[in-house]
C-alpha cells in the first residue's frame, strides 16, 4: 500500500508523484514546464481540498515556434484506480528524457501470469518501440498537457487502508464534505456539466439507465452542482485555456478505448438533437432498445476520426504485446463509443470526455477529439484463463503493472502518431 511519507508495494504516493514532477521541470526548462491550476477549497490552487498537492506538466520543444496542436491526458480521477498516475508520470518522463537524448523509448521484455512479453525479432530486443524519429515529431507536433493525478486525497486514503477495509480501499470519490451528514465525496467523473442535471436531461427511463447519482452517499454522486469540485476545475481551466483539442482521460479497468459519446446514442441527421438544445429537456430517452427518440448529433466525419483514432490505439496496444499470440490476446483492447460500453444500455452523464468534446459545440467553439481508456482487465476478463485476473483496481506492481503500464503507454503513442495529425492544422 502506500504512506504519505513513501512507497510500499511500489505505487507512488500523492506527494511523491509531485516531488516527481517537480524534478523533470527542474531537470528539463526546455522540455518541460510547470501548470497553472484552479484555486481549490483552501485557497491554493496547487493542493486538493484536504491538503495533497496537485501538478500538471507542459510537454514541449520551446525551440519549435510553429503552431501546435494542445494535447491534454489526465488521470487519477478515481483514487481507487492505482495505475493511471503512476503509468502517466512515467510516460512525462520517458517522453522528455527521450527527446532530450535524441533516442526513442524501448520498453523491456516483461513476463506476467505465465506470459512473455517479448519480441525477439527487435534488434533491442523489447516488445515495443517508439522510434526517435517518431519522437521527434510528437514534440514538433504537440503541446502536451500531463495531469497524472487529478484526485490526490482520494488516492491517499484506497492507497493507504488495510486490506480489510474495503470501503477505504475502494474509495472513488474526492474527500470533500458537500452535504450534512456522514457521506463525504463526489465522483469527479459525474460533476462535469453535460447532462449533470440528469432528471432534466433525460425521460424517467433515460434517467434510470443513467450511471449517475444525486445521492451524497453514493460513490456516483454527481455533487451539489456542476463543476462543484476543485478538482474538476482544474481540468476544466486546463481544457480551456490551453484550448485542447486532444483529450484522454485515463481509468480502470475493462480494456477499452472509448469515445463520445457517453450521455446518449449517436445520430448524425439531426443537429437539432443537442445537449445544447433545452426543448428535448426530459425527453431523451438513453439507449435501451425501446429508446428511439432522442440521438446526440454527431457529425459522420467526426465519428469517422473518432473511430480510426480508437481503433489505431487498441491496434498499437495489441502490438506492443509482442509476438506471442497469447500476449496479444492479453493486450487486446476494445475500441466503442461510450454509451453502452458495458454492454448495460448504460449512460454516463457528467463525465471529462465527453465535456471536452462538447467545447466544440459551444460558444466560443474549439474543436476536441476526446477519448476514455480502461485500462488492465478484472476476474473473468482474461480471454486465455478466466480464473485469472490482473488484479482489478490494484495489480501486483513488480510483474503486472509494468504490463498494463505499457499498454496505457501504447494506446497514447498510437494516438499521438496517428496520419490525420498531418492535415489537423494546414499550413
Amino acid at each position: 500500500m502506500l504512506g504519505r511519507g513513501g512507497t510500499i508495494a511500489g505505487y507512488l504516493n500523492p506527494d511523491d508523484i509531485v516531488d516527481r514532477l517537480v524534478n523533470l521541470t527542474l531537470d528539463n526548462p526546455g522540455l518541460c514546464a510547470p501548470v497553472p491550476l484552479a484555486p481549490s477549497a483552501v485557497g491554493d490552487p496547487q493542493r486538493a481540498p484536504n491538503g495533497f498537492r496537485i501538478m500538471a506538466v507542459r510537454l514541449r520543444d520551446a525551440t519549435v515556434t510553429t503552431k501546435k496542436i494542445p494535447v491534454l491526458f489526465t488521470g487519477g480521477m478515481h483514487g481507487r484506480e492505482w495505475v493511471p498516475p503512476d503509468a502517466l508520470l512515467h510516460f512525462a518522463e520517458l517522453l522528455v528524457e527521450a527527446k532530450k537524448n535524441s533516442r526513442g523509448v524501448a520498453y523491456p521484455t516483461g513476463y506476467a501470469d505465465g506470459v512473455y512479453y517479448e519480441n525477439p525479432d527487435n534488434p533491442e530486443n523489447s516488445p515495443y518501440v517508439v522510434s526517435a524519429q517518431d519522437v521527434r515529431k510528437i514534440f514538433d507536433r504537440f503541446d502536451i498537457i500531463v495531469l497524472p493525478l487529478v484526485n490526490p486525497d482520494s488516492r491517499w486514503v484506497s492507497g493507504t487502508a488495510p486490506a480489510t477495509d474495503r470501503g477505504r480501499l475502494m474509495w472513488r470519490k474526492n474527500r470533500r464534505r458537500v452535504a450534512p451528514g456522514a457521506c463525504v465525496g463526489v465522483d469527479l467523473n459525474r460533476n462535469f456539466d453535460i447532462g449533470w442535471d440528469f432528471q432534466t436531461y433525460y425521460d424517467a427511463a433515460g434517467a434510470r439507465q443513467a450511471e449517475i447519482s444525486d445521492q451524497p452517499c453514493s460513490e456516483r454522486f454527481r455533487g451539489p452542482a456542476a463543476h462543484s469540485e476543485p478538482e474538476t476545475r482544474n481540468v476544466i481551466k486546463l481544457l480551456d485555456d490551453h484550448k485542447i483539442e486532444v483529450f484522454v482521460d485515463v481509468h480502470m479497468f475493462g480494456r477499452t478505448v472509448t469515445y463520445p459519446w457517453a450521455v446518449e446514442g449517436n445520430q448524425s441527421t439531426n443537429s437539432s438533437k443537442s445537449f445544447t438544445n433545452t426543448a428535448f429537456d426530459h425527453l431523451r430517452d438513453g439507449i435501451a432498445p425501446t429508446a428511439t427518440l432522442y440521438g446526440e448529433y454527431l457529425d459522420d466525419d467526426v465519428h469517422g476520426l473518432l473511430a480510426d483514432l480508437a481503433t489505431a490505439m487498441v491496434k498499437e496496444i495489441a502490438g506492443s504485446g509482442g509476438v506471442s499470440p497469447v500476449a496479444r490476446l492479453r493486450s487486446t483492447y476494445r475500441a466503442s463509443q461510450s454509451a453502452g460500453s458495458e454492454g448495460r444500455n448504460e449512460t454516463y452523464p457528467g463525465g471529462a470526455d465527453d465535456f471536452a468534446f462538447s467545447r466544440q459545440f459551444t460558444a466560443p467553439p474549439h474543436r476536441c477529439v476526446a477519448f476514455t481508456i480502461e485500462c488492465g482487465m478484472g476476474k473473468h476478463q482474461n480471454p486465455d484463463n478466466r480464473m485469472e485476473d490482473e488484479g482489478g483496481f490494484h495489480p501486483e506492481y513488480g510483474f503486472v503493472f509494468p504490463k498494463i503500464e505499457r499498454e496505457v503507454h501504447a494506446g497514447l503513442f498510437g494516438l499521438l502518431k496517428h496520419p490525420s495529425w498531418a492535415s489537423w492544422n494546414p499550413p
